[in-house]
């Protein structure tokens, strides 16, 4: 191999390692200072007055889903509360996961919410009312929609809050209590003459063997991903199906957190009466009528009750075909993002590039398409959060993929195709250049000593998330004000209107004086064939932060 090829190859390879010990520091970090903190907020009776005006005092956290009990002064029962975190930390919005209060009734119905701490922006996070999503009051957690309220502006944020409350309040939570196996004994209840049984392919249902052919199939009331609360908790109950998944052909239970006298009483009417059994499973569904006209038991209505509408909800999810299991969900905004870096790409690395016309028409579009509709930008404050709290590829796969060209194609070709053709606020910069033929000449000393912000803002950044600032790291940039507008004064809106007042008279001075997500694209997009003074100091940097992290670890 010649040895500019292989001086090529150990440059971006040590660029790369550099980024990815960058990141993984950062991510080790964070995991740190999260510990150190507390997960959880305290809730004073204060905070949920606005729910509880007679809040006298709150119960520890209970029951599968740890929510607390909420008392008066004589100790009766007003409601709960509880919180989206840490269970849901794995949901990534913008930046990181929110932190959400969630108040229920006594019928587990939702009287509000409220943000505790949220990793996102504060930006962000002033574009969404108090009270989102409003459209969920009332509602159970059964009832929560399947579509997630989104709030123009800060699409992110506000879907990653709804996806936390739904994955909060549908916490499956039989599973902790109820290890979704069955034992031949339990089949023989509904199929005497089962001698093995076996989960089909798709996980869904059991399906029940006999001596020479299949018997039919057992379904469990846990494996639906909605589930009903009685009393005091759900019930988990198998359902036997003819071979066909037309008929019923009983109902057992099999575990509860409900109240152990009111599911003895209903499992002693089920060994009386037959309410299922030899129905169809269409007139099962089809049954609107109230729960208490399926399973009438006197004294143990909300145990009976949750155990009719968890069999009927069951039997509608059997009866649905499956939905492909991707994690990733692929939305239109996704599309949009991958069609308009396509373009940025083409014109980058093509004879388009020398076009004026091509050149301003895709400015145009990355202004209005990137900046203004979708408000896309890679920056520190998304990056950070990312290390932080995760990427959020199941949920924005497409911006993911965007971040992923900003930082992988400059290391293997040494050009920086986002700076240039993609980013929307170095469009409006080249597209407001030239409009006047006053220029401002900076001189070459200056411009030396200007050029050095972006690689200082950057190790500030650096630093700080190191240290574990709580700060908004999106203030250091300009890209915030793209998606909060200019309507609220911050460092970002203060940074658009300078460098827009600045881009007729010099040539993008955001990106050649300020921005440290440009300087991070710069030292990835170096020369292919020779070291530069940035590598050396670049890998310094990212040693000094793992010593730190190594004393702080060793330290606490």
């Amino acid at each position: 191999m010649p040895r500019r090829a292989k001086v090529r190859i150990g440059l971006a390879a040590y660029r790369a390692s550099v980024l990815a010990a960058a990141f993984a520091c950062l991510g080790m970090m964070a995991h740190h200072w999260q510990q150190r903190r507390a997960q959880n907020f305290e809730v004073t009776p204060q905070t949920i007055s606005q729910w509880f005006p007679d809040v006298a005092s709150i119960e520890p956290p209970a029951g599968d889903l740890g929510a607390r009990a909420v008392l008066d002064s004589s100790e009766t029962t007003l409601g709960s509360v509880l919180q989206t975190s840490p269970a849901s930390d794995q949901i990534i919005g913008y930046v990181g996961p929110t932190n959400v209060l969630v108040a229920l009734d006594n019928d587990q119905r939702i009287l509000g919410f409220q943000v505790l701490q949220s990793a996102d922006t504060p930006s962000h996070l002033a574009m969404i009312p108090d009270d989102f999503p409003t459209s969920w009051y009332g509602r159970t957690a059964a009832d929560l929609p399947d579509d997630d309220p989104i709030i123009s502006g800060a699409s992110l944020t506000s879907e990653a809050i709804a996806k936390s409350i739904t994955a909060r309040l549908l916490n499956r939570a039989a599973e902790p209590w109820f290890s979704g196996e069955i034992t031949l004994n339990e089949v023989h209840t509904l199929f005497p003459g089962a001698t093995d049984f076996s989960r089909d392919r798709q996980g869904r249902w059991w399906i029940i063997q006999g001596n020479e052919k299949p018997l039919g199939v057992i379904v469990l009331t846990t494996d639906c991903p909605t589930q009903h609360t009685g009393f005091q908790g759900p019930t988990a109950a198998m359902i036997g199906l003819t071979v066909d998944l037309q008929n019923v052909v009983g109902v057992k239970i099999l575990a509860s957190r409900d109240n152990e006298e009111y599911v003895d009483v209903v499992k002693e009417e089920l060994g009386y009466v037959t309410p299922f059994a030899g129905k169809s499973v269409e007139s099962i569904i089809a049954d609107t009528r109230p729960p208490e006209f399926a399973l009438p038991v006197s004294g143990s209505s909300y145990t009976a009750n949750s155990l009719v509408s968890q069999i009927r909800t069951t039997l509608e999810w059997v009866s649905k075909p499956p939905k492909a299991n991707s994690p990733i969900r692929w939305q239109t905004r996704d599309t949009l993002l991958m069609i308009w870096v396509a373009c940025c790409l083409l014109v980058a690395f093509t004879h388009l590039r020398g076009k004026p016309a091509v050149r301003t028409a895709l400015q145009i579009l990355c202004v209005a398409l990137g900046g203004i509709f979708l408000t896309v930008m890679v920056s520190q404050s998304m990056l950070i959060g990312w290390a932080s709290h995760g990427v959020p590829w199941q949920s924005y796969p497409g911006i993911v993929l965007v971040a992923a060209a900003a930082l992988l194609i400059p290391i293997g070709t040494g050009s920086n195709p986002y700076c240039h053709q993609i980013c929307p606020h170095g469009a409006i910069q080249n597209i407001a250049f030239g409009i006047t033929d006053k220029q401002l000449t900076i001189s070459p000393k200056l411009h030396k000593w200007l050029s050095r912000l972006p690689w200082l803002v950057l190790a500030v950044i650096f630093a700080l998330a190191l240290a574990g600032w709580r700060g908004n790291f999106a203030s250091f940039e300009v890209f915030d004000s793209w998606s909060t507008g200019l309507t609220i004064l911050s460092i970002p809106v203060i940074l658009f209107i300078v460098s827009l007042v600045l881009s007729p008279f010099v040539r993008t001075p955001y990106c050649h004086y300020a921005c440290p997500t440009g300087a991070l694209l710069k030292f990835a997009a170096g020369p292919t064939h020779r070291w530069l003074l940035r590598d050396k100091l670049a890998g310094a940097a990212v040693v000094c932060g793992w010593i730190f992290a190594t004393i702080a670890l060793i330290g606490s």
